[in-house]
């Protein structure tokens, strides 16, 4: 019998789905992860929100039995519900890569049925609440406990290192990359299509040995050129 891998594990909530449907469901789910995702890691932060990016091509590549044609049609339901609601923050007017954030209604979904207050998430996190709770320590951590809700962060399956995390590993492992620049790179793209970060980062110091030595060469066969013979 085949053995079920963990990353072909997808989850949703039952009680939106009931309301909404399965395919919403999930849906829903994958930018609710990636928000509170962003919400931890304190990136994406426009006009009082966090948010998340991505194409209808990266979303299949993470739900690759829904098309293309199939995700452009569910998140238009998904706005029409106003679950979710979306914009454009990118720097270049030629990325027409939709960003999205929750809704009126996705920020009561997200109340009722995931438990995680998303409004004073925001306020709390960004320090403009008047409330002086949420400019409270107390507040921070709640918040980041509840964005380590066990339920939110497996129920994807994607495991998504904090520097951190890098840092160490590539000191473990002597790879010999930048960790900042590493980290960085995919966590301005949510991780996408990264199933296991540290192979990726392997693969990172596997390449970047490959050019220092060409690069060793060619400063060589340069220097033996200036050599009178």
């Amino acid at each position: 019998m085949k053995k079920i891998k963990e990353n072909e594990l997808h989850s949703f909530n039952t009680d939106v789905a009931k309301q909404y449907g399965v395919d919403i469901a999930v849906l829903f789910h994958l930018l609710v992860f990636w928000i509170l995702n962003n919400a931890k890691s304190n990136v994406n932060y426009r006009e009082g929100k966090y948010w998340t990016f991505m194409s209808a091509k990266d979303i299949h590549n993470r739900l690759n039995y829904f098309s293309e044609r199939k995700i452009y049609h569910l998140l238009n339901k998904l706005i029409g519900f106003n679950l979710i609601i979306s914009s454009n923050f990118n720097a270049n007017p030629y990325n027409r890569k939709k960003w999205y954030t929750l809704g009126e209604k996705g920020v009561q979904v997200l109340k009722e049925t995931y438990h995680i207050d998303f409004l004073n998430l925001e306020n709390g996190i960004d320090g403009k609440c008047n409330s002086t709770y949420y400019k409270s320590e107390k507040c921070k951590k709640d918040i980041i406990n509840n964005l380590n809700n066990k339920d939110i962060n497996k129920s994807i399956n994607v495991e998504t290192p904090t520097l951190n995390d890098v840092e160490q590993y590539v000191r473990q492992e002597s790879l010999g990359i930048n960790p900042s620049l590493f980290f960085y790179h995919y966590q301005s793209n949510n991780w996408l299509n990264i199933k296991d970060w540290q192979a990726k980062a392997r693969e990172w110091s596997i390449r970047e040995n490959k050019m220092r030595k060409q690069d060793e060469k060619k400063e060589i066969e340069y220097d033996l050129s200036k050599c009178d013979y």
